[in-house]
């Protein structure tokens, strides 16, 4: 069949305006942009521009199908099975004719819960410590905060539960209150828990 050319300019046009909507595809914001690691269901709010129906959210290894609210918004389900380790994972948009959009990045914290012991008498030698909590990967690293400083300490990893830590007998010289929190500048709200540096009492002379 022989199209006459003004059908012809018009297929042209309108294929030309369908690939540069979805090459204009742009990603602007993620609601929320982190979660913690163990968590339920996330539905994740997507922001942005030349989004068309039929695209799919690519977070990490997971394609996950979209709910179309408008050229600006969509949304998609984040399983909890993918919440359960901690992780920096990119996210950007497949449209339907295979093109995709610009890239964002997605938060999974981990979370700390207890630390054992949980305090040291100044002038400690170096302490082990073990830490609890949810998402550990390998590789996770603990900073010790004071109102001073905040210092990287020690660490290795048993399991996605736990991790064991060094606080070096440095830290340990002045009693005082501070916090153990996931040295990290992808967390930046990531939970801390408290250590107390108790004052240094003397054992009884026998």
């Amino acid at each position: 069949m022989n199209l006459s050319p003004r059908l012809l300019r018009l297929a042209f046009l309108l294929a030309a305006l369908a690939v540069a909507a979805n090459a204009g595809t742009s990603l602007l914001s993620l609601n929320p942009p982190y979660i913690q690691a163990g968590g339920p269901d996330v539905t994740l709010s997507i922001s942005g521009s030349g989004f068309v129906p039929g695209g799919t959210v690519n977070l990490g290894y997971l394609s996950l199908a979209t709910t179309y609210i408008g050229s600006t918004k969509i949304s998609a389900v984040v399983p909890a099975s993918f919440s359960a380790l901690s992780g920096y994972h990119q996210v950007f948009v497949r449209n339907p004719d295979g093109s995709a959009s610009s890239t964002l990045y997605f938060d999974i914290q981990p979370v700390l819960t207890s630390v054992a012991p949980n305090s040291a008498p100044a002038g400690s030698p170096t302490t082990p410590v073990t830490v609890t909590g949810i998402g550990f990967v390998n590789g996770v690293s603990l900073s010790f905060v004071t109102a001073s400083a905040s210092t990287p300490i020690n660490t290795g990893y048993v399991s996605s539960t736990r991790i064991t830590a060094f606080i070096n007998a440095s830290l340990l010289t002045v009693p005082g209150t501070a916090t153990i929190r996931v040295d990290d500048a992808a967390y930046p709200v990531s939970t801390t828990l408290p250590f107390t540096i108790t004052p240094y009492t003397p054992s009884p002379a026998t």
